[in-house]
């Protein structure tokens, strides 16, 4: 099981940091007055920079080491700085922007001795001190590159393991430079050159970009703490399989499937985007439309069996892969939402109730199960709403598949709707479809960890025998 450092570096909406702490000083605006002291940087020499370091800008590792920032993998310990100024060695997740090829103008900021240098673009935070501050870290603010001024003090490190120490900015100059790349750490501070920045930019307040980045530190805890950091760096999402027929199964709905938008008009599940409102249903039963947020496998290209469930009148069919949960209740149960289950689609049987839309607003309606057949489908789709449920071709599914506890599932992907509904609150929809967690194809990492994950502590009789199969890392 593998994740790879290129979607580690697109998680949800964090692609483009510009256009997030943008949306975020927006939206500390809509809540707090007090937000007018935030400062976007928003010259259009900012726009062409971003926040970067040079190519040739380097960092220390844990074990001593320099190492080039553009050769920064996933995993990697950097040496870095806490709130109180103390050194540290801080994982490094991610890039947020990263171009080997171009060349770009930097503000190199040079000390008086012990001479140190550091390259920056100009919208890049840099920690600082003035001229007549007392020494100490406690006096430090966060100022664009641009803004640092000679005779400032900024903060150097003399020893692993001592405080960072603030020494005189002699001379500021302009240089270009080969490559630009914006690591972030999870400590959100980055010692580059031996001189302290910070790892954000764009907008000059430090504290507040180190919290709009608080889900991509939670989902990088969550694949750090099930993988090695072999598996942070392969370029895979998923192993070679073992189980060839298992790997053609997964949990999914074909390509010919759909489903019904807010508007009434029917979509194609493999043409949904994210923030799509599709149709599915809430705990009561209720039909609700919930945010399409993600694919977690997506396979335009293969044909794979799928079982077919069709119901007596009125006449409904869905198509799903033999892991895949779907809501039914049994024959002998009372009428009524409270009494259904989630079963895998290969377990369901002819008599059973399967539960089918016949309006928006209403509930859904137990309909008895007229017969079940298999057949071949191009395409598997395995989209996520935020409310766990999905109606596809009129019939409730739940998004989820391996294990038969649809509650457990929904709760495993809590992290994923908490990046989402940051997401969405600070993008537009046509933003969230730009930097989305959709990918190209494969199964997705996070539905992989949470698998590598349920091998751990569960037994192997709750998993489905055709759901999945990766090699453990």
């Amino acid at each position: 099981m593998n994740v790879c450092s290129e979607h580690l570096e697109t998680l949800p909406s964090f692609k483009f940091q510009i256009h997030i702490l943008s949306a975020l000083k927006k939206l500390l605006c809509c809540a707090n007055s007090a937000c007018n002291g935030l400062v976007l940087y928003e010259n259009s020499v900012a726009a062409k920079s971003g926040g970067c370091f040079p190519g040739s800008a380097s960092v220390i590792l844990h074990d001593g080491r320099n190492k080039l920032i553009k050769d920064l993998n996933p995993g990697d310990k950097v040496l870095a700085a806490d709130e109180q100024g103390d050194l540290v060695f801080s994982d490094f997740m991610m890039f947020i922007d990263k171009d080997p090829e171009s060349r770009r103008v930097f503000y190199v900021i040079e000390t008086e001795e012990p001479h140190k240098q550091i390259a920056l673009t100009a919208a890049h935070l840099l920690f600082v001190a003035d001229s007549n501050a007392t020494a100490g870290f406690h006096s430090i603010k966060a100022a664009f590159a641009s803004k640092v001024k000679p005779g400032q003090r900024v903060f150097i490190n003399e020893g692993v393991g001592s405080q960072v120490k603030p020494v005189a900015v002699k001379r500021i100059y302009l240089e270009e430079y080969e490559g630009s790349f914006a690591p972030v750490t999870a400590q959100g501070t980055i010692v580059v050159d031996q001189v302290l920045a910070s790892c954000y930019a764009v907008i000059e307040e430090h504290r507040w970009a180190h919290w709009a980045f608080a889900p991509v530190r939670l989902s990088y805890g969550v694949a750090s703490l099930l993988f090695s950091k072999d598996n942070l760096l392969t370029n895979s999402t998923v192993q070679d399989d073992e189980n060839s027929v298992a790997a053609k199964s997964g949990g999914c709905f074909p390509g010919s499937a759909s489903v019904i938008l807010r508007d009434g008009r029917n979509k194609l599940v493999k043409d949904l985007n994210p923030g799509d409102k599709v149709l599915a249903a809430d705990e009561q039963g209720n039909l609700v439309f919930s945010d399409f947020m993600m694919f977690i496998d997506k396979d335009s290209e293969s044909r794979r069996v799928f079982y077919v469930i069709e119901t007596e009148e009125p006449h409904k069919q869905i198509a799903l892969t033999a892991a895949h949960l779907l809501f039914v209740a049994d024959s002998n149960a009372t009428a009524g939402f409270h009494s259904i289950k989630a079963a895998f689609a290969s377990k369901v049987k002819p008599g059973q109730r399967v539960f089918i839309t016949e309006g928006v607003g209403s509930q859904v309606k137990p309909v008895a199960v007229k017969r079940i057949y298999l057949e071949e489908y191009e395409g598997s789709f395995a989209p996520v709403t935020a409310q766990g449920t999905i109606v596809v071709d009129q019939v409730l599914a739940s998004c989820y598949a391996v294990i038969e506890e649809h509650r457990w599932a929904h709760w495993a992907f809590a992290p994923v709707r908490l990046s989402y509904g940051v997401a969405s609150l600070l993008f537009s929809k046509d933003h969230l479809i730009t930097n989305s967690t959709v990918q190209d194809g494969g199964v997705h990492w996070y539905s992989n960890a949470l698998y590598q994950l349920g091998t751990w502590v569960l037994d192997k009789g709750s998993f489905h025998p055709l759901g999945m199969s990766i090699n453990s890392s």
